[in-house]
């Protein structure tokens, strides 16, 4: 038994009977008691289906209770969940399942139909199915005996190091970067959040975020559990629904994106009935904005919309998602900062050098501690990782109060709202055009999402709407909605360095000052 599960089973064994889940679709609560039912309902299940130990089940599902009932079976039971866009298509989903070494795979009822496809589409051969309560599928992976062997799997007798979850980063390359998120990383980062956000028994928290991302994952599902809280679970987020919901539910916080607050901040009159409840009734305490920078626009629009406390934090996957948090206290926000360090070390360094910078210098933000990882899967990356320090990619400096300032980021991945989109993954499948001469994509500025993808191409082609209609039906048969380009723009040749790589950079310029003509 590890802390995590220990503390896990603690609080689901204490006062049974009260609630700690609350599915909104339904408006049906769960008891401790009725989960712990269902967490062993699972764990009969995969016992059942003899899945390798440590394994990993790839979950392709949106946020539900049942979501969070295979979280918890899993941690239990010293597997891995690899929680995945529910909405990716077939094709992308089984390019993810071939790469990883699974035990199985769950399936949410919108891709059963499609499975055939999918399992001819990854290589991989199933042997066994069994249908869960609410009608998704897990499928047995046919080969258990190579999984072990074929992962990155800590030593058995280390229970604190085996994974709890598996996620994906795009790092500066592109490429998607593996990260096991190990039981000692979660309680670490889950004990900051709930110190940090003074969390406790009585708070309900709001999962409006996805359960497919570490934000989701550590910050607003397992860190309000530990608190002993209750944690409503929307489908999804819906800027009709969130007000009504925040008093049905007397709701005292939630974990956001930028977009969100911006979404919230266009839909103000959502708001009008629970801004007029009587002030002893308004049960929002804080959002909290993370996944994303959060624009002083929006922030301060926020504010003057609601009067009600948004906490700019920052955070990476690679450090169980929360680093630092502006403070609840009574001035304790400062304007443009997203606050002070939670992790147990954060320092401000060269990248090349690796030495420490001044107070006010601007350098490459480091971390240790017991919430950070210590490398990425496969051995991928070495050089992120320097003399017991993670190196973030991410540009800032700390100033005389020791509140951390980002000011950009050395990455060229698109942040849509949290989205870490890689340009590579987006631009693959329009290679095949032949009216096309070259190619690149790029993050463009967006007022909700922060950033966006866009596409630039280098073409001779003359029929332009015959371009157009091409790139859109690609983008939308072979990308994920979030994947898929906004807009597409016409550059005579790429701007690239002397080693032919191209300037990403260079390229936005010529869009923001609208020298790029857009199809």
């Amino acid at each position: 038994m590890t802390k995590l599960t220990h503390e896990l089973e603690r609080v689901l064994s204490t006062d049974v009977n009260s609630s700690i889940l609350v599915d909104t679709v339904n408006d049906r609560s769960y008891s401790k008691a009725e989960i712990l039912q269902k967490i062993n309902r699972f764990q009969e299940q995969l016992q059942q289906l003899r899945l390798s130990q440590p394994g990993i089940i790839l979950t392709a599902s949106g946020n539900s209770v049942d979501f969070v009932v295979r979280f918890f079976t899993e941690i239990f039971s010293g597997l891995t969940m690899y929680a995945v866009n529910p909405n990716l298509k077939v094709e992308e989903l089984a390019d993810i399942a071939k790469q990883n070494q699974l035990s199985a795979v769950i399936l949410n009822h919108n891709y059963e139909d499609q499975f055939t496809n999918f399992a001819q589409l990854s290589g991989i051969d199933f042997d066994e199915a069994l249908e869960l309560p609410n009608g998704d599928t897990i499928h047995r992976v046919s080969d258990q005996e190579i999984i072990e062997h074929h992962f990155d799997f800590p030593d058995k007798n280390e229970p604190e190091e085996q994974y709890a979850s598996l996620l994906y980063n795009s790092g500066t390359s592109g490429r998607p970067k593996a990260v096991g998120i190990n039981h000692k990383q979660v309680f670490a980062a889950a004990k900051s959040v709930i110190e940090s956000h003074n969390l406790s028994s009585s708070d309900i928290g709001y999962q409006i975020l996805p359960l497919f991302h570490v934000n989701g994952q550590i910050i607003a599902l397992i860190s309000q559990i530990l608190a002993g809280g209750k944690l409503v679970i929307p489908e999804k987020f819906s800027a009709s629904k969130f007000w009504p919901q925040i008093e049905k539910y007397h709701i005292t916080w939630a974990s956001a994106a930028p977009a969100i607050i911006g979404i919230l901040n266009k839909t103000k009159s959502n708001a009008a009935e629970y801004l007029n409840l009587p002030k002893g009734q308004k049960s929002l305490r804080f959002l909290r904005s993370a996944s994303a920078p959060l624009s002083k626009k929006t922030a301060d629009l926020f504010q003057k919309n609601f009067g009600i406390l948004l906490v700019e934090s920052y955070g990476m996957t690679e450090a169980a998602g929360q680093i630092s948090v502006n403070p609840q206290r009574k001035n304790g926000q400062k304007l443009g900062s997203v606050g002070l360090p939670t992790v147990e070390k954060l320092t401000i360094r060269d990248s090349d050098s690796h030495q420490e910078k001044k107070v006010g210098e601007i350098g490459e933000i480091a971390l240790s501690g017991p919430s950070v990882i210590q490398k990425y899967l496969w051995s991928e990356n070495k050089k992120d990782f320097v003399d017991g320090w993670f190196y973030t990619g991410d540009l800032g400096y700390l100033d005389e109060d020791n509140y951390l300032f980002i000011v950009g980021r050395k990455k060229e991945i698109i942040n849509r709202s949290g989205d870490k989109i890689s340009p590579t993954t987006i631009e693959e499948p329009f290679r095949k055009l032949s009216e096309i001469d070259d190619l690149v994509a790029l993050a463009i500025p967006d007022e909700i999402y922060g950033e966006v993808p866009a596409l630039v191409v280098q073409t001779s082609f003359n029929d332009l709407k015959k371009l157009k209609f091409d790139l859109e039906n690609i983008s939308k048969n072979s990308l994920s909605p979030i994947e898929q380009p906004v807009k597409f723009f016409l550059s005579k040749k790429l701007i690239k360095n002397a080693m032919n790589k191209v300037q990403r950079r260079k390229i936005q310029k010529q869009i923001s000052i609208g020298r790029l003509k857009q199809l």
